[in-house]
Protein backbone atom coordinates (compact mmCIF):
# COMPACT_ATOMS: atom_id res chain seq x y z
CA UNK A 1 0.00 0.00 0.00
CA UNK A 2 1.64 3.32 -1.06
CA UNK A 3 1.21 6.67 0.69
CA UNK A 4 -1.80 7.82 -1.35
CA UNK A 5 -3.57 4.51 -0.80
CA UNK A 6 -3.00 4.94 2.92
CA UNK A 7 -4.44 8.47 2.72
CA UNK A 8 -7.49 7.13 0.89
CA UNK A 9 -7.95 4.40 3.51
CA UNK A 10 -7.83 6.96 6.33
CA UNK A 11 -10.40 9.14 4.59
CA UNK A 12 -12.73 6.18 4.04
CA UNK A 13 -12.35 5.03 7.65
CA UNK A 14 -12.99 8.55 8.93
CA UNK A 15 -16.11 8.86 6.82
CA UNK A 16 -17.39 5.50 8.13
CA UNK A 17 -16.85 6.52 11.76
CA UNK A 18 -18.56 9.82 11.13
CA UNK A 19 -21.57 8.02 9.65
CA UNK A 20 -21.82 5.68 12.63
CA UNK A 21 -21.66 8.55 15.09
CA UNK A 22 -24.13 10.82 13.30
CA UNK A 23 -27.63 11.50 14.60
CA UNK A 24 -30.78 10.13 12.99
CA UNK A 25 -31.54 13.57 11.55
CA UNK A 26 -29.07 12.89 8.75
CA UNK A 27 -29.24 9.97 6.34
CA UNK A 28 -26.58 7.34 6.74
CA UNK A 29 -24.01 7.02 3.94
CA UNK A 30 -22.56 3.72 2.90
CA UNK A 31 -18.77 3.61 3.08
CA UNK A 32 -18.53 2.39 -0.47
CA UNK A 33 -19.98 5.64 -1.77
CA UNK A 34 -17.00 7.80 -0.59
CA UNK A 35 -15.33 9.44 -3.56
CA UNK A 36 -11.82 7.98 -4.04
CA UNK A 37 -8.84 10.34 -3.74
CA UNK A 38 -7.82 11.43 -7.18
CA UNK A 39 -4.14 10.56 -7.12
CA UNK A 40 -3.19 12.59 -10.17
CA UNK A 41 -4.83 15.77 -8.85
CA UNK A 42 -3.22 15.37 -5.42
CA UNK A 43 0.16 14.61 -6.95
CA UNK A 44 -0.07 17.67 -9.20
CA UNK A 45 -0.80 19.93 -6.23
CA UNK A 46 2.17 18.53 -4.31
CA UNK A 47 4.36 18.89 -7.38
CA UNK A 48 3.37 22.51 -8.00
CA UNK A 49 4.17 23.41 -4.38
CA UNK A 50 7.59 21.76 -4.64
CA UNK A 51 8.26 23.50 -7.95
CA UNK A 52 7.39 26.90 -6.45
CA UNK A 53 9.76 26.27 -3.54
CA UNK A 54 12.51 25.14 -5.89
CA UNK A 55 12.22 28.25 -8.06
CA UNK A 56 12.06 30.56 -5.04
CA UNK A 57 15.23 29.15 -3.48
CA UNK A 58 17.06 28.89 -6.76
CA UNK A 59 16.59 32.64 -7.20
CA UNK A 60 17.60 33.35 -3.59
CA UNK A 61 20.79 31.34 -3.76
CA UNK A 62 21.74 32.72 -7.16
CA UNK A 63 21.70 36.15 -5.52
CA UNK A 64 23.40 35.01 -2.32
CA UNK A 65 27.05 35.05 -3.38
CA UNK A 66 27.52 38.26 -1.40
CA UNK A 67 26.83 36.30 1.79
CA UNK A 68 29.98 34.23 1.39
CA UNK A 69 32.13 36.84 3.12
CA UNK A 70 30.14 36.50 6.35
CA UNK A 71 31.16 32.82 6.62
CA UNK A 72 32.56 31.03 3.64
CA UNK A 73 32.18 27.71 5.46
CA UNK A 74 28.47 28.13 6.14
CA UNK A 75 27.96 29.49 2.62
CA UNK A 76 29.63 26.49 0.99
CA UNK A 77 27.69 24.09 3.22
CA UNK A 78 24.49 25.82 2.18
CA UNK A 79 25.34 25.29 -1.48
CA UNK A 80 26.23 21.64 -0.85
CA UNK A 81 22.90 21.03 0.89
CA UNK A 82 21.09 22.82 -1.91
CA UNK A 83 22.79 20.53 -4.43
CA UNK A 84 21.39 17.54 -2.53
CA UNK A 85 17.91 19.09 -2.55
CA UNK A 86 18.16 19.71 -6.29
CA UNK A 87 19.22 16.11 -6.83
CA UNK A 88 16.00 14.94 -5.14
CA UNK A 89 13.91 17.49 -7.04
CA UNK A 90 15.34 16.37 -10.37
CA UNK A 91 13.97 12.90 -9.58
CA UNK A 92 10.42 14.12 -10.14
CA UNK A 93 10.83 17.49 -11.90
CA UNK A 94 9.73 16.04 -15.24
CA UNK A 95 7.07 13.73 -13.79
CA UNK A 96 4.51 15.40 -11.46
CA UNK A 97 2.88 12.06 -10.63
CA UNK A 98 6.16 10.91 -9.11
CA UNK A 99 6.07 13.66 -6.48
CA UNK A 100 3.90 11.52 -4.20
CA UNK A 101 5.64 8.24 -4.90
CA UNK A 102 7.96 6.62 -2.39
CA UNK A 103 11.48 8.05 -2.64
CA UNK A 104 13.03 4.60 -2.15
CA UNK A 105 12.21 1.14 -0.91
CA UNK A 106 14.18 1.97 2.22
CA UNK A 107 12.12 5.07 3.08
CA UNK A 108 8.46 5.84 3.62
CA UNK A 109 9.04 9.44 2.46
CA UNK A 110 7.78 10.54 -0.92
CA UNK A 111 9.98 12.46 -3.36
CA UNK A 112 8.26 15.71 -2.39
CA UNK A 113 8.69 15.02 1.32
CA UNK A 114 12.37 14.22 0.93
CA UNK A 115 12.84 17.39 -1.10
CA UNK A 116 11.16 19.42 1.66
CA UNK A 117 13.46 17.84 4.25
CA UNK A 118 16.54 18.78 2.25
CA UNK A 119 15.18 22.26 1.59
CA UNK A 120 14.57 22.84 5.30
CA UNK A 121 18.26 22.18 5.97
CA UNK A 122 19.11 24.79 3.34
CA UNK A 123 16.74 27.28 4.95
CA UNK A 124 18.35 26.85 8.36
CA UNK A 125 21.86 27.51 7.03
CA UNK A 126 20.71 30.39 4.86
CA UNK A 127 19.09 32.01 7.89
CA UNK A 128 22.34 31.45 9.78
CA UNK A 129 24.12 33.47 7.11
CA UNK A 130 21.55 36.24 7.40
CA UNK A 131 22.05 36.34 11.18
CA UNK A 132 25.82 36.58 10.70
CA UNK A 133 25.31 39.34 8.17
CA UNK A 134 23.14 41.34 10.55
CA UNK A 135 25.76 41.08 13.29
CA UNK A 136 28.74 41.84 11.05
CA UNK A 137 27.01 44.76 9.31
CA UNK A 138 26.68 46.40 12.71
CA UNK A 139 30.10 45.57 14.18
CA UNK A 140 32.04 46.18 10.96
CA UNK A 141 30.01 49.04 9.53
CA UNK A 142 33.02 51.38 9.23
CA UNK A 143 35.18 48.72 7.56
CA UNK A 144 32.43 47.84 5.10
CA UNK A 145 32.06 51.49 4.14
CA UNK A 146 35.82 51.92 3.78
CA UNK A 147 36.21 48.84 1.60
CA UNK A 148 33.30 49.89 -0.57
CA UNK A 149 35.02 53.24 -1.17
CA UNK A 150 38.31 51.60 -2.08
CA UNK A 151 36.43 49.59 -4.67
CA UNK A 152 34.62 52.71 -5.86
CA UNK A 153 37.89 54.53 -6.59
CA UNK A 154 39.31 51.33 -8.12
CA UNK A 155 42.22 51.18 -5.69
CA UNK A 156 43.22 47.71 -6.88
CA UNK A 157 44.06 48.96 -10.36
CA UNK A 158 46.51 51.53 -8.96
CA UNK A 159 48.14 49.62 -6.10
CA UNK A 160 47.24 45.96 -6.57
CA UNK A 161 49.58 44.45 -4.01
CA UNK A 162 48.57 46.80 -1.21
CA UNK A 163 44.89 46.39 -2.02
CA UNK A 164 45.09 42.60 -1.89
CA UNK A 165 46.84 42.73 1.46
CA UNK A 166 44.15 44.99 2.88
CA UNK A 167 41.42 42.83 1.37
CA UNK A 168 42.83 39.74 3.13
CA UNK A 169 42.70 41.53 6.46
CA UNK A 170 39.18 42.72 5.65
CA UNK A 171 37.97 39.15 5.20
CA UNK A 172 39.48 38.02 8.50
CA UNK A 173 37.35 40.61 10.30
CA UNK A 174 34.23 38.68 9.27
CA UNK A 175 35.78 35.45 10.49
CA UNK A 176 36.20 36.98 13.95
CA UNK A 177 32.56 38.04 13.94
CA UNK A 178 31.41 34.60 12.77
CA UNK A 179 33.38 33.05 15.64
CA UNK A 180 31.85 35.61 18.04
CA UNK A 181 35.28 37.07 18.82
CA UNK A 182 33.87 40.59 18.77
CA UNK A 183 36.66 42.12 20.87
CA UNK A 184 39.30 40.84 18.45
CA UNK A 185 37.18 41.95 15.52
CA UNK A 186 37.04 45.51 16.81
CA UNK A 187 40.76 45.63 17.59
CA UNK A 188 41.69 44.33 14.16
CA UNK A 189 39.21 46.70 12.60
CA UNK A 190 41.05 49.72 14.01
CA UNK A 191 44.27 48.58 12.35
CA UNK A 192 42.47 47.78 9.12
CA UNK A 193 40.84 51.20 8.94
CA UNK A 194 44.18 52.92 9.49
CA UNK A 195 45.85 51.04 6.63
CA UNK A 196 42.84 51.27 4.33
CA UNK A 197 42.58 55.02 4.87
CA UNK A 198 46.24 55.43 3.97
CA UNK A 199 45.66 53.52 0.75
CA UNK A 200 42.63 55.69 -0.03
CA UNK A 201 44.69 58.87 0.33
CA UNK A 202 47.49 57.33 -1.72
CA UNK A 203 45.09 56.52 -4.55
CA UNK A 204 43.50 59.98 -4.54
CA UNK A 205 46.93 61.62 -4.58
CA UNK A 206 47.98 59.36 -7.42
CA UNK A 207 44.92 60.31 -9.45
CA UNK A 208 44.87 64.08 -8.82
CA UNK A 209 48.28 65.23 -7.57
CA UNK A 210 50.82 62.92 -9.21
CA UNK A 211 50.11 64.31 -12.73
CA UNK A 212 50.62 67.86 -11.40
CA UNK A 213 53.87 66.87 -9.73
CA UNK A 214 55.05 65.51 -13.08
CA UNK A 215 54.16 68.81 -14.77
CA UNK A 216 56.03 70.87 -12.18
CA UNK A 217 59.03 68.60 -12.56
CA UNK A 218 58.86 69.12 -16.30
CA UNK A 219 58.91 72.89 -15.75
CA UNK A 220 62.19 72.50 -13.90
CA UNK A 221 63.62 70.34 -16.68
CA UNK A 222 62.63 73.01 -19.18
CA UNK A 223 64.50 75.65 -17.16
CA UNK A 224 61.32 77.46 -16.21
CA UNK A 225 62.81 77.75 -12.72
CA UNK A 226 65.62 79.79 -14.29
CA UNK A 227 63.58 81.94 -16.63
CA UNK A 228 60.67 82.54 -14.23
CA UNK A 229 61.88 81.64 -10.75
CA UNK A 230 59.15 83.48 -8.86
CA UNK A 231 56.33 81.99 -10.93
CA UNK A 232 57.91 78.56 -10.69
CA UNK A 233 58.23 78.87 -6.91
CA UNK A 234 54.58 79.89 -6.68
CA UNK A 235 53.55 76.85 -8.73
CA UNK A 236 55.52 74.59 -6.39
CA UNK A 237 54.01 76.27 -3.36
CA UNK A 238 50.48 75.89 -4.70
CA UNK A 239 51.23 72.24 -5.45
CA UNK A 240 52.24 71.65 -1.84
CA UNK A 241 49.08 73.36 -0.58
CA UNK A 242 46.92 71.30 -2.93
CA UNK A 243 48.57 68.08 -1.87
CA UNK A 244 47.86 68.88 1.75
CA UNK A 245 44.24 69.76 0.92
CA UNK A 246 43.72 66.43 -0.84
CA UNK A 247 45.35 64.49 2.00
CA UNK A 248 43.07 66.21 4.48
CA UNK A 249 39.91 65.92 2.38
CA UNK A 250 40.32 62.85 0.15
CA UNK A 251 36.56 62.48 -0.37
CA UNK A 252 35.70 66.15 -0.87
CA UNK A 253 35.50 66.43 -4.62
CA UNK A 254 34.88 70.17 -4.55
CA UNK A 255 38.00 70.86 -2.48
CA UNK A 256 40.05 68.60 -4.74
CA UNK A 257 38.72 70.25 -7.88
CA UNK A 258 39.54 73.73 -6.64
CA UNK A 259 43.00 72.71 -5.42
CA UNK A 260 43.89 71.09 -8.74
CA UNK A 261 42.58 74.09 -10.65
CA UNK A 262 44.85 76.49 -8.71
CA UNK A 263 47.94 74.41 -9.41
CA UNK A 264 47.11 74.17 -13.11
CA UNK A 265 46.72 77.93 -13.26
CA UNK A 266 50.13 78.53 -11.67
CA UNK A 267 51.77 75.97 -13.95
CA UNK A 268 50.27 77.64 -17.01
CA UNK A 269 51.29 81.05 -15.71
CA UNK A 270 54.88 79.98 -15.06
CA UNK A 271 55.07 78.36 -18.49
CA UNK A 272 53.81 81.51 -20.15
CA UNK A 273 56.20 83.81 -18.30
CA UNK A 274 59.20 81.58 -19.04
CA UNK A 275 58.24 81.49 -22.70
CA UNK A 276 58.02 85.27 -22.87
CA UNK A 277 61.36 85.66 -21.12
CA UNK A 278 63.01 83.30 -23.58
CA UNK A 279 61.46 85.19 -26.49
CA UNK A 280 62.66 88.45 -25.02
CA UNK A 281 66.21 87.18 -24.64
CA UNK A 282 66.23 85.96 -28.20
CA UNK A 283 65.55 89.41 -29.59
CA UNK A 284 68.37 91.81 -30.39
CA UNK A 285 66.58 94.72 -28.82
CA UNK A 286 66.36 93.78 -25.15
CA UNK A 287 64.26 96.76 -24.03
CA UNK A 288 60.93 95.71 -22.51
CA UNK A 289 59.04 98.97 -23.27
CA UNK A 290 59.81 98.69 -26.98
CA UNK A 291 58.50 95.11 -27.07
CA UNK A 292 55.33 96.10 -25.31
CA UNK A 293 55.72 93.55 -22.51
CA UNK A 294 55.42 95.55 -19.31
CA UNK A 295 54.56 92.42 -17.32
CA UNK A 296 58.06 91.08 -17.80
CA UNK A 297 59.54 93.16 -15.05
CA UNK A 298 62.38 90.96 -13.72
CA UNK A 299 61.11 91.61 -10.22
CA UNK A 300 57.77 90.02 -11.09
CA UNK A 301 58.90 86.87 -12.87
Amino acid sequence: MNRLQRIAFIIVASATLAACGSTASKPATASGSVTPVDESVLALGVYEAAKANYEEWLAKLNAADGLAIYSNEVYQNTLDDWAEAVDVYNGFADNPAKATKDYSIFSSDTYAERFDEKLNIVKVKYNTLLALKERADTVLADSIDQMAYLNEIDAESYFESEFKGINRVYKTLFEYVADKDLADAQNKQASFLNDAKKLEVKVVLHIHIAPLEAEVKLLNNQDVSLHAPISYAKAKSELALSKNAVQTNPRNNQVIKEAVSKVKFEIAHATHIASEVQRLKSTKNNKCPQLGIPLLNPCRL
